[in-house]
């Protein structure tokens, strides 16, 4: 048994449309952006907001990008998919297509590193954050893989690590397609920069472990 990536998100995603009768979009707005203050976090992109939306980027060769465009998805203009009315209005997906800001993702990563809640605003029982953050797979002699390491990332390059014991919060972001190319330390150096700042930190609190939390974001 070994971790794969997969739809397995989406999947969860319509699970829970299921469950709660909602749409998607409208559950994740109501239970965890609106609460936490998420302002610029959702599934489409206001037109007001437009000229806030940042360029996307592929990674050709070493110090070489060039402008997304297949699909438009790197397009920063009134031709994104993602305004207002466009194509990914009709489908919210539970894996990925999410817009947001360093601000907002902030703001999440926060709230996971107390335990679940912020600024009075209980998002997730203090239980379920520590089951996230307990080693689900080698205990059932499970092969690791890149799942359990100081930082993942997927789709446009976006990182963060949670480290609750140090109440440290980091969020990296690069807007880059092949960001694992282009940014190959990103993932297992840049945990490791921010601890340099403070050594007197508990050395081992960024390792993956039961003491921290990481995981990835898309978009």
């Amino acid at each position: 048994t070994r971790f794969h990536y997969s739809t397995s998100i989406d999947v969860l995603g319509r699970l829970i449309e299921a469950v709660t009768g909602g749409h998607l979009e409208d559950v994740v707005r109501e239970r965890v952006t609106a609460p936490l203050a998420m302002h610029d976090t959702s599934f489409v992109l206001p037109e007001e907001k437009l000229h806030r939306f940042a360029a996307c980027y592929r990674h050709m060769a070493p110090a070489s990008f060039e402008f997304a465009e297949k699909n438009n998805i790197g397009v920063s203009t009134a031709d994104t998919p993602w305004l207002e009315g466009g194509e990914m209005k009709h489908c919210p997906s539970g894996g990925g297509g999410m817009l947001s800001t360093s601000n907002d993702f902030m703001r999440f990563a926060e709230m996971l590193a107390r335990g679940g809640e912020l600024e009075g605003v209980r998002i997730l029982h203090a239980s379920t954050v520590q089951m996230m953050r307990a080693d689900q797979i080698e205990a059932r002699g499970a092969e690791r893989s890149s799942l359990i390491q100081h930082m993942q990332g997927f789709g446009l390059g976006t990182y963060f690590f949670v480290d609750p014991v140090n109440h440290i919060s980091a969020v990296f972001t690069t807007q880059i397609l092949g960001y694992s190319e282009a940014c190959p330390d990103l993932r297992t150096e840049g945990a490791s920069l921010i601890y340099s700042l403070f050594p007197r930190l508990a050395k081992g609190s960024s390792s993956g472990g039961q003491d921290s939390l990481a995981s990835g974001f898309t978009g």
